[in-house]
């Protein structure tokens, strides 16, 4: 399958509503109330049953590594967008530090120091 079909096949209707309904029940599992379990334990259940879940060791590795990839691309949208963030906030304050440096006052006053 290509990034485009992949891409396509994730952006339809059918599959957003499964998508949601996948994260729906996923955090109604993390958030249930359950005071004995540890929110790891939690997660660590889930995969227990996605493992559990699957006919054979070689669907159970595919389904391993398609929880890395999921992992993985979550942690790199985050970066991207941490990144992006970032860059804008330094591009705001570049223009603010411009206005400041152009500003008379603020280029004369002299720096105090403490000895």
């Amino acid at each position: 399958m290509t990034k485009e079909e992949k891409l396509e096949k994730q952006n339809s209707e059918k599959t957003k509503k499964y998508i949601d309904r996948v994260y729906n029940t996923v955090l109604e599992l993390l958030d249930a109330d359950e005071p004995q379990l540890h929110p790891h334990d939690k997660t660590y259940f889930i995969g227990w049953a996605i493992a559990r879940n699957q006919s054979s060791d070689l669907n159970a590795i595919w389904a391993l590594e398609s929880i890395i990839d999921a992992f993985n691309n979550e942690q790199n949208e985050y970066d991207k967008l941490k990144a992006d963030s970032k860059s804008r906030l330094l591009d705001k304050i570049k223009i603010f530090k411009d206005k400041l440096v152009d500003d008379p006052e603020v280029t004369q006053k002299k720096e105090v120091t403490v000895q």
